[in-house]
């Protein structure tokens, strides 16, 4: 461990033979970080920034869900347009 940087601790990680970035168990257990969790690199200036990947919608659903999501969209679109209000009570499929 290190000394604090912009509010939090400063730690360093190591570069294995395999350009493989190692974490200790520390930083995994703040950040929550489990294995096959993908991180996002922004290099800018020099600087590395690690970020999580976060996952999309077309991750969350599957295509039935996702369908029927994007129905319900073009549907309440319309009826917006038409000054319409509907109630969404139906659940999508599963």
């Amino acid at each position: 461990m290190g000394s604090a940087a912009a509010g939090g601790t400063l730690t360093t990680i190591v570069v294995d033979e395999k350009t493989r970035l190692l974490f200790p168990p520390s930083v995994r257990r703040r950040t929550g970080l489990k294995i096959g969790d993908e991180l996002e690199v922004k290099v800018s200036g020099g600087i590395i920034t690690l970020l999580p990947k976060l996952p999309s919608a077309d991750d969350e659903y599957t295509p039935a869900q996702r369908r029927f999501i994007d129905g319900r969209v073009t549907n309440a679109d319309e009826d917006i347009k038409a000054g319409v209000s509907k109630s969404l009570s139906t659940p999508p499929p599963k």
